[in-house]
């Protein structure tokens, strides 16, 4: 060997660079998170504006009779029927459902 070996290990300038690369990519990496947790939070503000009512009814010979469905974003579906026939008395009904089906009546 002539004494002429380059090794990249003691070299200054090769160290820098390295830890410059090394903050480059941390930042884009702190970049990328932030990024991220901004689009976690727009979708949580349009999930929270998520509501869907449904209604149905007359005023007959029964009076008011109507049935109505509500979903609320975090899963909670509510039934209401009122129905006067045979002197029959409100039903109400309230069940969770899964996110898989808030999804889906949302799209």
């Amino acid at each position: 060997s002539d004494g002429n070996t380059n090794n990249s290990n003691n070299n200054p300038s090769t160290t820098a660079t390295t830890q410059q690369q090394q903050q480059r990519r941390q930042r884009q990496r702190q970049y990328q998170r932030q990024q991220q947790q901004q689009q976690q939070q727009q979708q949580q503000e349009h999930d929270d504006d998520f509501y869907v009512r449904y209604y149905v009814g007359h005023k007959g010979r029964f009076g008011h009779e109507f049935m109505e469905f509500e979903l609320s974003p975090c899963g909670k579906l509510r039934y209401a029927n009122n129905s006067n026939y045979k002197s029959d008395a409100m039903i109400r009904r309230q069940v969770c459902v899964s996110p898989a089906v808030v999804d889906e009546i949302r799209r």
